[in-house]
């Protein structure tokens, strides 16, 4: 009951790190992304929106003018996963999700925080600060310092949420994406889905 064959739908060999991070056609079809938005969709739902200006990059949770970056706070390009305004305090907190393969969890970081550490300095109506997060495609890992970052965008979430299940869904959410994104390695069509829900209770 063994494939003979293990090559891929676009021919290269069909590893699980193929599968889940470097298919090209799975990315031009949105595989990866359903999987990076379902885990933004579960941190947008629990964003204290009545304390703070939020924007995620996924639909209904955008700027006015789209994006995530508000004009009046930068012009630009480039749309952020996160972004979160505290109008008391004059800050910006820029948040930027990866899913990458497990070992290549601190090089993706370094490349987002190349891409929009400038923010940093091109901003300055506010005190800004960029952080890139990483969970892990394969296993939902969270390292040490990842978890700190998630306690960062913490921070912002509605106070009834508890920080330990916060990270919980993070990662079985990354998980089921990527089992869903193996499940359906064979299949030609990639229909678009709902995002995925969060598996455990945030209290």
């Amino acid at each position: 009951g063994k494939r003979t064959n293990n090559k891929c739908r676009c021919g290269v060999k069909e590893t699980l790190n193929h599968l889940l991070n470097c298919y090209q056609l799975a990315l031009n079809e949105g595989r990866f992304t359903f999987r990076h938005d379902s885990v933004l969709n579960y941190i947008a739902s629990c964003l204290d929106t009545d304390k703070f200006r939020c924007y995620v990059d996924i639909p209904g949770h955008q700027a006015p003018a789209g994006g995530t970056l508000p004009p009046n706070v930068a012009v630009s390009t480039l749309k952020p996963d996160i972004v979160v305004v505290d109008k008391q305090k004059k800050t910006v907190h820029i948040f930027e999700l990866t899913c990458p393969e497990e070992h290549r969890i601190e090089t993706a970081n370094r490349l987002k925080a190349q891409k929009y550490n400038h923010f940093e300095t091109d901003i300055i109506h506010y005190k800004t600060s960029v952080t890139p997060f990483e969970v892990g495609s394969h296993t939902g890992y969270l390292t040490k310092e990842n978890k700190t970052r998630l306690a960062s965008i913490h921070k912002f979430c509605k106070r009834s949420i508890k920080l330990k299940n916060f990270e919980k869904n993070i990662s079985a959410i990354t998980i089921l994406g990527s089992y869903y994104i193996f499940n359906c390695r064979s299949q030609d069509l990639w229909s678009e889905m709902a995002h995925i829900l969060p598996p455990f209770p945030n209290q």
